[in-house]
């Protein structure tokens, strides 16, 4: 699997990259952004490290830092700066490199599985027409015989699932 790091300024064009490596080639994508706010989250390492330094008077009503007051304290200080990065740069690093490995697991594995997991993601999300389109084409394609019989009970249930959500019974309960 290739790995591309995608940076620039604002403006340059780094959406529609991405965006074109999804479309034309399939890319999988993370958001370093995306993945330094969740390590911000409570409960996770980096929330823990700011909290400890900056102190609680970074943190809204829930308990979750507020990123305004956060910022108000580097903004101008480039130790609090360095302090900050040092608590979420090495995370947020660790993070994507598991994010690879586990995408990287996933590239290899046979098409058939592939499949399955992009119909199972799209159930979870609640994207239920999506998947029971990707459920259909695992059934109705070649591929269905490459699954175990437990598997293509998993299908016929997540299936189910899926069509009964965007059934006009769902809709009308």
């Amino acid at each position: 699997m290739k790995v591309y790091g995608i940076t620039g300024g604002a403006g340059t064009g780094k959406s529609e990259v991405i965006k074109m490596l999804q479309q034309n080639f399939g890319g999988c994508v993370i958001m370093s952004d995306e993945v330094a706010r969740e390590l911000m989250q409570k409960g996770n390492i980096s929330y823990q490290l700011i909290v400890e330094y900056f102190g609680r008077d970074i943190l809204m009503d829930d308990g979750e830092i507020d990123r305004k007051k956060l910022a108000d304290h580097v903004f101008n200080n480039k130790e609090a700066l360095e302090k900050l990065n040092s608590m979420t740069h090495p995370y947020v690093k660790d993070e994507i490199r598991k994010l690879i490995a586990v995408m990287d697991g996933i590239a290899n594995l046979p098409l058939h599985k592939r499949k399955k997991i992009k119909a199972d993601n799209f159930l979870r999300a609640g994207m239920y027409g999506k998947s029971l389109l990707e459920y259909r084409k695992l059934l109705q394609g070649g591929l269905a015989m490459n699954f175990t019989a437990g598997e293509y009970g998993d299908i016929l249930h997540n299936q189910g699932i899926a069509h009964f959500y965007t059934s006009s019974f769902a809709k009308n309960s």
